[in-house]
């Protein structure tokens, strides 16, 4: 059954607390230590100075391994997206490539998170990949870079905060400090979900 009512949701540092893992592993590769601080970049590359070579490296060796299978998600982000499932079409669009489609698949599958369809922009357009759902009302997000074109589209943006999102306003936007915010946003309650 088709719901006429659809959300948008991104996964990493979303659904998937995607971020201290790549760090770690960042540091296993670089036997460097990084700390992200009040206002860190988003990509690793302009928050840490590694190279683009090493990133590379990075990327290829945590593809091969399954590391994308392994990531935790977010505290309460399974109750709250189950929930939103009942009564929202959830589309699920990640800026990662097609490629680990069927790792990010399994993830999902492997956490319980229920959604309705799903899009890989390779860190392109993400309002392009939903042009479709008329009935976008909401989208969860990280990047601001990702949310302008949804803006412009009247689809209100629940962007969770992180540093490399802290000089970022836009009346289209409700920050976000974590799953338990959305649950109050959506349900009204106080209650940690």
């Amino acid at each position: 059954m088709r719901k006429n009512k659809a959300i948008g949701i991104d996964i990493d540092a979303v659904l998937a607390d995607s971020d201290p893992v790549f760090i770690k592993e960042l540091q296993q590769i670089t036997g460097k230590e990084f700390i992200r601080t009040k206002e860190t970049p988003f990509k690793y590359e302009d928050a840490f100075g590694i190279d683009e070579d090493t990133m590379n490296i990075f990327w290829d060796t945590f593809t091969r391994k399954n590391g994308w299978i392994d990531i935790p998600v977010l505290s309460g982000a399974v109750e709250a997206v189950k929930l939103l499932h009942e009564e929202y079409h959830i589309a699920i669009v990640s800026a990662r490539p097609q490629v680990l489609e069927t790792q990010t698949v399994k993830w999902l599958e492997l956490n319980n998170i229920p959604f309705d369809e799903i899009f890989f922009t390779d860190f392109e357009d993400k309002a392009q990949k939903l042009s479709h759902l008329d009935e976008l009302e909401y989208f969860l997000e990280d990047n601001p870079i990702f949310i302008m074109d949804l803006i412009k589209r009247g689809v209100h943006i629940l962007l969770f905060d992180y540093p490399w999102n802290q000089n970022f306003t836009d009346p289209g936007v409700t920050r976000v400090f974590g799953w338990e915010d959305v649950y109050k946003l959506f349900f009204k309650s106080n209650r940690a979900r």
